[in-house]
């Protein structure tokens, strides 16, 4: 069932950049070479040596969307070939495959490839400390997902149903949502892609947007006869209306980095005793802090359109509480991760910007003891940004990825076509130390994934991607390229 064709081929060598440090890149709204100005509050960038980036793998028509390494060597990739909103069903054209590969300084060789049944799309995968990993498959009904648990060279050692009773009984404080909504199922009711996971040692949590948008949590423990027993499930957010834009196929191709169909997924994060579910609240009209103050009690802000809510869990299911992180006004697509009981998420916001184009970048710090907000900033290169995932690294300074440099309509739901690979490292604080330099590649392009491997980093990202309206004339441009990267700061 490999819908996928294999591409193989690498560049004959490695490419090797050397990076000026600082922000010296992009370009101006014409894509001419410029220095932007940042804000004063990302800080003035130091002067640290020179790194090195290395493209590592390239793959035609199929982007990179997550990559994280594995323990013997090479790496584990979520791959996309990327589908168009006609035809009835927003991501009706879209695939999805996750791929083991190994890699020497000049090559990448694909070692397994796993593609889920026609329907059903991998929604994410977390990589175990045993090298083993576990995907997580969701599809068109809730009979349609399934975890699926490999090992370090991807084979199948088993595959567990996932099942939720309790989605009938589930609060929803402002009675059945609006839209596109199918209250009894584990996905979004505008995409097959709606878990995330993360590992908890050799086991696994799983966050879901359900069908009546709201947000529910499992916790899986491994066991050799079953292969995962379910341990607990939790109400993170509960049900609530939500705006449909299914009426948006109609003037539009794409939907840039899910910001629409994605708006609502949760995103996990894993600490040494403590996990996040940061779940945003992206839609003007639909009351999320209301309805988790109807259900929780919590008081957190009824108004909480353009921020994140933070809920915090101990290992055993329970609750530590919700804390608000104000003015990410386009949080979706964003990034977490804890290192040292400090949760960092990265997102956008700035809404419009100073530029006038829509987003900047947007980073907080959250003690995940007390739930308290550390430090929050906004960090500016050019035009808009977008901050898609970020790796806490041992020094305390944190490395962010994502786009740069690109339009936004700030009136509608379009993205311009052109825009920058983005990758930043930030000091303990979130002030700009140093952005780093890619070769200019045409169309989109973004850095969607970053993960620590030894003394490197690996990014998965792609470039000559599409955008919103791409594909208006031409359904055959939505499509990206897909790239590995390793960067040795």
């Amino acid at each position: 069932m490999n819908l996928i064709h294999s591409y193989r081929g690498l560049l004959g060598a490695a490419l090797v950049l050397a990076l000026v440090s600082s922000v010296q890149c992009g370009g101006d709204d014409n894509g001419h070479a410029s220095q932007p100005d940042t804000k004063p509050d990302a800080g003035e960038p130091d002067a640290p040596a020179t790194p090195t980036l290395t493209l590592a793998d390239k793959t035609v028509d199929r982007a990179v969307v997550k990559v994280r390494p594995r323990t013997t060597g090479g790496w584990v990739a979520l791959e996309e070939q990327m589908g168009h909103w006609r035809e009835g069903e927003i991501d009706r054209n879209r695939r999805r495959a996750l791929v083991w590969k190994e890699s020497t300084a000049d090559n990448a060789h694909e070692i397994a490839r796993f593609v889920p049944e026609e329907g059903s799309l991998v929604s994410d995968f977390t990589v175990h400390p045993s090298g083993a990993v576990t995907a997580v498959v969701t599809g068109r009904s809730l009979s349609d997902n399934r975890l699926y648990r490999f090992d370090d060279s991807g084979h199948v050692t088993a595959t567990v149903a996932i099942t939720d009773p309790d989605l009938a009984t589930d609060p929803a404080p402002y009675s059945t949502p609006m839209g596109m909504s199918s209250p009894g199922e584990l996905r979004c009711p505008m995409s097959r892609i709606s878990a995330s996971i993360e590992a908890v040692g050799d086991d696994a949590v799983v966050s879901f947007e359900t069908g009546a948008h709201a947000v529910v949590l499992h916790r899986y423990d491994s066991d050799v006869a079953a292969g995962y027993v379910k341990a607990w499930r939790r109400l993170v957010e509960p049900a609530l209306y939500m705006l449909a834009f299914g009426g948006t196929q109609n003037v539009s191709t794409f939907d840039t980095g899910d910001h629409l169909t994605g708006a609502h997924r949760a995103t996990l994060a894993v600490g040494p005793d403590s996990m996040a579910v940061v779940v945003a609240d992206a839609d003007e009209f639909a009351q999320r802090g209301e309805a988790h103050n109807a259900f929780f009690g919590d008081g957190i802000p009824e108004s909480s359109y353009g921020s994140v809510l933070v809920t915090r869990y101990a290992f055993d299911g329970t609750r530590l509480g919700t804390s608000v992180i104000p003015e990410f006004f386009e949080a979706i697509g964003r990034g977490a991760a804890i290192r040292d009981h400090a949760l960092y998420v990265v997102g956008a916001g700035g809404y419009p910007n100073k530029d006038g184009f829509g987003l900047d970048g947007r980073v907080a710090a959250l003690d995940m003891n007390d739930g308290k907000l550390l430090w929050a900033t906004n960090i500016d290169f050019q035009r808009s940004d977008w901050l898609m995932d970020v790796a806490p690294t041992k020094s305390g300074h944190l490395f962010v990825t994502g786009m740069s440099g690109f339009w936004r309509n700030y009136d509608g739901i379009s993205f311009g076509e052109e825009s920058e690979s983005l990758v930043a490292e930030l000091d303990d604080q979130g002030h700009l130390v140093r952005r780093f330099v890619f070769p200019q590649r045409p169309r989109n392009n973004q850095v969607r994934s970053i993960a620590p491997s030894g003394d490197t980093l690996l990014l998965g990202g792609f470039s000559n991607g599409p955008a919103t309206h791409s594909g208006d004339e031409d359904l055959t441009r939505i499509k990206a390229d897909g790239e590995v990267w390793r960067l040795s700061p």
